[in-house]
């Protein structure tokens, strides 16, 4: 078996062919958690830091490509949901002794709350998923250029909400003394959770008139699909993801300060996306990982490193000009990114076969 046997842009027909392919992406994101596991056992826990991160990444990445590869817009503004999410599970889980010093001004019945970690997280996507309700249907009714710069200003938005709204979230300043509790297997577990709800929503009937849309929005409204609920439904569960990826970063960052969330991680989470493929949640995993590692690697050699007894120089800016020269060297070689539409699947080959990789959605793949 070759390994493009595993590699297709569509599904098989039925129930059998949507739970092998959503299985086949779980278990491509257990396989990463496990990769990123015996990478830190294999150096004694001395690479804990970077393979946390990079999981984490990967969470917002695929956050961001269930919106990108259901519309094919392009948002700027999905940091807003980690920035929400964080910010949420920081509230909902710091101590009331330590929220009266760090939020003298916080309301009383936000004071009072405190709950355990794992529900820190559903509260974090349940609010970002709220939010992502509520201005859905404005947003969602732009295609193309006008919604990515209207999600750029939504990013705008939230973040000098974040700054200015001093007595939840301490303005500017750091809010700290949120409990370290994200450790590598809660990264991992958190990963396959994602994605089986990203790809179980790829290949659902909402999936497939999200594509449909994306693909000729007029062909798509002539058959009685809303574009505007199409655009929803992606825009809703991505921002449930990315707040329960803010969620898994203010657990294991402790404090923050609405910068973190800002403009920086937007570039990169972008950057990771289109580099393993913004239409494939295979390659939104493979992308962040394997750019989180290097990001990390560059970051470091910006101080020097010692490679093999060998100490290199320090490379002022090296990991920004390197990513920067990785995406358009890529984006030269493959438009689409390592994996294009392509996504791992596992199990018996589909009914038919696409020769375009250009094709997103084919006539097999049925309505649900």
């Amino acid at each position: 078996m070759r390994l493009s046997d595993y590699l297709r842009v569509d599904r098989r027909f039925g129930t059998v062919g949507f739970i092998l392919a959503t299985a086949s992406i779980g278990g491509l994101a257990l396989a990463t958690g496990l990769v990123a596991t015996g990478v830190n056992a294999a150096f004694a826990g001395m690479l804990m830091d970077i393979c946390v991160v990079a999981l984490i990444y990967a969470c917002m990445t695929l956050g961001l490509q269930v919106f990108v590869g259901g519309t094919g817009i392009v948002s700027f503004g999905h940091l807003s949901f980690v920035a929400i999410g964080a910010y949420v599970a920081g509230l909902a889980s710091v101590p009331p002794d330590k929220k009266r010093l760090l939020l003298p001004d916080l309301p009383p019945f936000l004071t009072e709350v405190h709950v355990p970690y794992p529900m820190s997280l559903v509260l974090a996507m349940a609010v970002a998923g709220v939010v992502a309700v509520a201005i859905g249907p404005v947003l969602m009714r732009l295609s193309g250029q006008a919604a990515a710069v209207t999600s750029f200003a939504f990013l705008i938005i939230v973040n000098d909400g974040l700054r200015n709204a001093k007595s939840i979230t301490n303005g500017v300043q750091t809010f700290s003394s949120v409990p370290s509790e994200t450790t590598l297997p809660h990264a991992a577990v958190a990963l396959v959770v994602v994605a089986l709800l990203s790809a179980g929503y790829k290949w659902s009937s909402l999936g497939l008139r999200s594509r449909a849309v994306r693909d000729d929005a007029l062909a798509a409204a002539s058959a009685g699909i809303s574009p505007l609920v199409a655009r929803l439904w992606p825009w809703v569960v991505s921002a449930a993801i990315c707040g329960l990826a803010g969620g898994l970063w203010a657990h294991f960052l402790t404090a923050f300060s609405p910068v973190t969330f800002y403009l920086q991680p937007t570039i990169v989470i972008i950057v990771m996306l289109f580099v393993g493929g913004a239409m494939s949640i295979s390659g939104a995993i493979a992308g962040a990982f394997v750019m989180s590692v290097w990001i990390e690697f560059a970051r470091r050699m910006e101080s020097g490193l010692s490679l093999f007894g060998t100490q290199l120089p320090a490379l002022t800016q090296f990991s920004d000009l390197s990513v920067a020269v990785i995406l358009i060297v890529l984006l030269q070689v493959a438009p689409g990114g390592i994996l294009g539409f392509r996504e791992v699947q596992l199990g018996a080959k589909a009914r038919s076969v696409v020769t375009d990789p250009s094709v997103v959605t084919s006539t097999k793949e049925g309505v649900q």
